[in-house]
């Protein structure tokens, strides 16, 4: 089976992850997309989140997505979040699937970055997804990338962290079940003092304390 492997923080996912996944699925004839939240990330420092709960998120936004699941294997492996070693990984227990890795358009300019790049080129194709017109040019000739076109929407997980601290919602790029556990939860601070109060007596009615 045909399977791009989406990896990120989810910090938190939002409307462009979902946008990412679809376009490599539509126009690479992908059986599957499996998003893999990094456990412990190593290129943007800290999450906001720890991993089950960015796992959380990341399952209400991927409920009503058929063909994409969460894949746990950087959990299961603990330690730093290396891409080479979680396609090494995947690829040894699941040889009969093709694996695709699949990265937005503005982390093209950041492989060289990335720990054993020149391993990993020849060790996987790529899936580019990015704007309509942009130049479609690698860092590495010798890499495999299929380039998969799409609308995207600007949005950020830092604006977005940034936007629900300061309970800002209004027209907020999150799947509605996404907004609904932040809030719900209190994650990046988003209810603010004033309804956290009021929401620790509601529950605190509810359960007749």
């Amino acid at each position: 089976m045909r399977t791009g492997i989406f990896g990120g923080s989810f910090d938190p996912v939002h409307q462009q992850h979902l946008q990412i996944a679809l376009a490599a699925l539509i126009e690479c004839h992908l059986d599957e997309v499996w998003f893999v939240p990094v456990f412990q990330p190593v290129h943007k420092g800290r999450v906001a989140l720890d991993y089950q709960h960015r796992r959380q998120l990341l399952q209400a936004a991927l409920r009503d997505c058929p063909h994409s699941r969460i894949c746990d294997i950087e959990m299961e492996m603990g330690g730093p979040s290396y891409t080479f070693r979680t396609v090494e990984m995947l690829q040894d227990r699941h040889p009969d699937r093709e694996f695709f890795l699949i990265i937005g358009g503005d982390s093209l300019a950041e492989l060289p970055s990335w720990r054993n790049i020149e391993a990993l080129t020849r060790q996987i194709e790529f899936i580019v997804v990015e704007r309509p017109g942009f130049e479609c040019e690698s860092p590495f000739p010798d890499a495999t990338i299929h380039w998969a076109p799409c609308l995207l929407s600007p949005v950020s997980s830092t604006d977005l962290r940034i936007r629900l601290a300061q309970h800002d919602f209004a027209g907020i790029e999150l799947p509605f079940e996404v907004l609904m556990q932040i809030l719900l939860q209190d994650h990046y601070g988003s209810l603010g003092e004033k309804y956290r109060l009021w929401l620790k007596r509601v529950t605190e009615k509810q359960s007749g304390s």
